[in-house]
């Protein structure tokens, strides 16, 4: 949401669609933070393991993006990873129906 805040304070859409979007966008949050999807949880990341090329690169990539336009990045990140898991589910799903 703060990520949001932020963005939205820079693009800043007055009136009914600006009101429309951030109650989407708050009722979106909500109900994905009681919701039963499992997301990845960060905590059993091992330090002693070798960091692969390809993972150090995309991350110092990150960084120079959130440190071209800030708002923006940090709302697409978090927007990424929040969607992450329905879609995840959703793949997982459409998967089944058509093994079956």
């Amino acid at each position: 949401m703060a990520a949001f805040i932020w963005l939205w304070s820079q693009w800043y859409q007055p009136g009914l669609t600006g009101l429309i979007v951030a109650i989407t966008v708050t009722g979106l949050a909500g109900a994905l933070m009681i919701s039963s999807f499992s997301y990845p949880s960060l905590k059993q990341v091992d330090d002693d393991r070798r960091i692969r090329f390809l993972n150090l690169a995309t991350m110092l990539l990150a960084f120079v993006f959130i440190a071209i336009d800030p708002p923006t990045m940090l709302f697409a990140m978090f927007a990424t990873y929040a969607l992450s898991a329905p879609a995840l589910w959703l793949w997982r799903r459409v998967l089944r129906r058509t093994r079956s």
